[in-house]
């Protein structure tokens, strides 16, 4: 997902030592905030031992990783070749429609992930008619965040309608180079693309995790 940003987000070279150092204090901040968090409240874990796992499961693992991380580099190469505005939200959209379990998971989650980023675009469209300050962006992140991390294990169509203006607000407000239309309308693509795309090859590799079973 990094390689899929850095591809394709405007960077200067000169700037990557400032961007490292405000990446490892985010890092320092944010283990600063578990630690006193897990000292507030503490949760006892019994550990359970680990079980081996077996060379053929393994192997599985490895080969299926390779396929999934070639669908995903595939959906970014697609992006860019039919010339899309911001081609990292097709492999982004694809890796978590791949993440379902079932069929059933994956095509719900691609319901999902496009009905809510259409309602969140309209709620980022309201967000961006505020002209906010960097402080008052800093807080919209914060209430964002808040709720995605209250609904994400309840409804993930819910969660994706607050994720798609947090992440326009984050990655998207320092371009300044799109209209807002044409950043709705190319979202809403992207998304819809990148949805497509993982739900068919995540229906692909189910149907070949089970036919391997099968043999087994």
């Amino acid at each position: 997902m990094i390689a899929a940003l850095a591809a394709t987000l405007p960077f200067d070279i000169a700037l990557l030592p400032v961007r490292i150092g405000w990446l490892t204090v985010g890092a320092i901040f944010a283990v600063v905030l578990v630690v006193l968090y897990s000292l507030a409240i503490p949760v006892t874990h019994h550990a359970k031992p680990i079980e081996p796992v077996a060379p053929v499961f393994r192997r599985e693992i490895i080969t299926e990783s390779v396929l999934i991380g070639m669908i995903v580099g595939g959906s970014l190469a697609l992006a860019n070749g039919i010339g899309l505005v911001n081609p990292y939200w097709v492999p982004i959209s694809c890796a978590a429609i791949m993440q379902g379990a079932t069929v059933r998971d994956m095509r719900h989650r691609k319901i999902h992930r496009i009905s809510g980023t259409i309602i969140g675009m309209a709620l980022a469209y309201w967000l961006w008619s505020w002209n906010m300050s960097p402080l008052q962006v800093a807080l919209a992140v914060f209430v964002l965040m808040f709720i995605i991390e209250t609904l994400i294990v309840r409804h993930y169509g819910l969660t994706v309608v607050f994720i798609t203006p947090m992440t326009l607000l984050l990655a998207e407000s320092a371009l300044g180079n799109l209209a807002l239309e044409e950043l709705v309308q190319a979202r809403v693509v992207d998304i819809a693309l990148g949805s497509t795309i993982g739900f068919v090859a995540g229906w692909l590799l189910l149907y070949r995790r089970q036919r391997a079973s099968r043999l087994n």
